[in-house]
């Protein structure tokens, strides 16, 4: 199976299930949701595509030539990869949405006037940075620390400022994404398993712990969970600051 294949096979058809349900479905609740997922897309891309690049030099992720587009390389990421970026986004922007229409209590509380003494920013915020500073420190070390060091500090930064600038937001919709986080995850945990297993990739062993969860590298567990937190606090941000468009409730 090719990374090509792989898309065909197990994304884009939970991405076009994923979409009908939605067309189907109640209302999210949310202002302007394909903006906010058209946003994250640009936004992943932009992120993710120097970080990659830099994994793939450094040998930490690595690619068998006759699985990949070799000629569609951009830098040293094939073009398959960079197609990933976006269908994550979009798969877990889709069951965010999902779970917000099942809750349209929870989800009206995102752009609710906040109120009271408790400042959830403040902690989550530190708690991210708590994180970079230990990726820091993990990629200080390097050896088999690195992947998991270089994973923490990419996504730490990022995740203290959505709890910077709207910790409120993050904590009033905490179920909501702990629900469409935990669902996500646990799909693409799969599947990536199932990818490793079948050699469409591979991750350096001396790069990585050595620990695995059911054939599961600890460090791609531990990157799943961080972006699918990127792109699903990131949703929640968009829905408390884009302003509603006419004919939203």
């Amino acid at each position: 199976m090719t990374y090509l294949h792989f898309h065909a096979v197990f994304i884009v058809p939970v991405l076009a299930v994923l979409a009908f349900v939605r067309w189907k479905g109640a209302p999210t609740r949310l202002p302007r949701p394909t903006w906010s997922a058209a946003i994250l897309c640009l936004l992943a891309l932009g992120y993710t595509a120097p970080w990659d690049n830099y994994l793939v030099a450094r040998g930490v992720w690595t690619y068998r030539e006759e699985r990949i587009l070799a000629a569609w390389k951009l830098g040293y990421v094939p073009l398959e990869e960079y197609i990933f970026f976006v269908l994550q986004t979009i798969l877990t922007a889709l069951i965010f949405f999902h779970f917000a229409s099942r809750a349209p209590a929870e989800a009206s509380r995102i752009t609710a006037p906040a109120g009271g003494a408790f400042r959830p920013g403040t902690i989550g915020a530190l708690s991210m940075l708590l994180l970079t500073v230990a990726g820091g420190a993990a990629i200080f070390s390097g050896g088999r620390w690195l992947y998991f060091g270089l994973i923490s500090a990419w996504a730490g930064p990022v995740l203290a400022l959505h709890w910077a600038i709207g910790g409120r937001s993050l904590w009033a919709a905490r179920r909501l994404i702990t629900r469409a986080v935990s669902f996500a995850t646990v799909y693409l945990w799969i599947v990536d398993a199932i990818a490793i297993d079948w050699e469409i990739w591979a991750i350096s062993p001396h790069y990585s712990l050595g620990v695995t969860i059911l054939g599961l590298p600890l460090e791609e567990a531990w990157f799943f969970l961080l972006t699918n937190l990127l792109v699903v606090q990131g949703l929640v941000l968009c829905a408390h600051f884009l302003p509603r468009s006419k004919g939203e409730g």
